[in-house]
């Protein structure tokens, strides 16, 4: 990473919005491409406007990696570069599934307490406790629905517009700063931050190469 800014330091308006430069290298261009969206993919910024999932979807066409570039090459695709699919809740709920699962752990684990009374990690007796979750994503809104089942896994409801889904999470482990869950079959693990700023928390999770974003009302 080429750079002249470090921790602490300020960015004022006078200056190129470009703060750093990521370089990779290889034995040719092929395998450059592979370092550089390998090293993207490994690249965990939080709380600060960038472009990584930009240069990732970049990285990604098929006339970049022919070699089909021009200094026009950005207009010239703007369509594929800056899609925007149809089925939102269908591309993100896995991703939103994961981050609903880590607020509802979080919750019991920050709790802090051991008594049943205490818990909010919705334990019932005999009984299959059901909350609601707003989330959005994108400054989309999602409403959400979690069962909490008695074998400790979550059954998460999700809608959208007129789009609707429901997801199993299950062996559900979180540590300081990483989780591994899995939904609906899926395997997932990777890192996570948790951040709680006035009347909103927000999960920045870093998720099979990509930066996922959920923010939820604060309790």
């Amino acid at each position: 990473v080429d750079s002249g800014v470090r921790e602490g330091d300020t960015v004022t308006d006078y200056y190129d919005p470009m703060i750093a430069k990521m370089i990779t290298r290889g034995k040719d261009r092929k395998s450059a491409i592979s370092a550089m969206q390998k090293a993207l993919g490994e690249l965990q910024i939080a709380d600060l406007p960038n472009n990584v999932a930009f240069l990732q979807t970049i990285m990604r066409h098929d006339k970049f990696l022919e070699g089909d570039i021009e200094t026009n090459f950005i207009p010239k695709y703007e369509k594929d570069l800056f899609y925007v699919g149809e089925d939102f809740l269908g591309e993100s709920s896995q991703s939103l599934s994961v981050a609903i699962a880590l607020k509802c752990m979080l919750e019991s684990h920050l709790c802090g307490s051991n008594s049943s009374w205490g818990l909010s990690d919705g334990f019932r007796t005999n009984l299959v406790y059901n909350r609601p979750v707003d989330v959005s994503v994108d400054d989309k809104s999602v409403a959400a629905n979690v069962d909490y089942l008695k074998d400790g896994n979550l059954l998460i409801n999700l809608s959208h517009e007129s789009s609707s889904s429901t997801h199993s999470a299950r062996n559900i482990s979180v540590e300081a700063s990483t989780f591994n869950m899995e939904v609906d079959g899926r395997r997932h693990k990777g890192d996570f931050l948790f951040m709680q700023s006035g009347n909103s928390e927000t999960i920045h999770l870093w998720i099979h190469g990509r930066h996922f974003v959920a923010s939820f009302p604060a309790l």
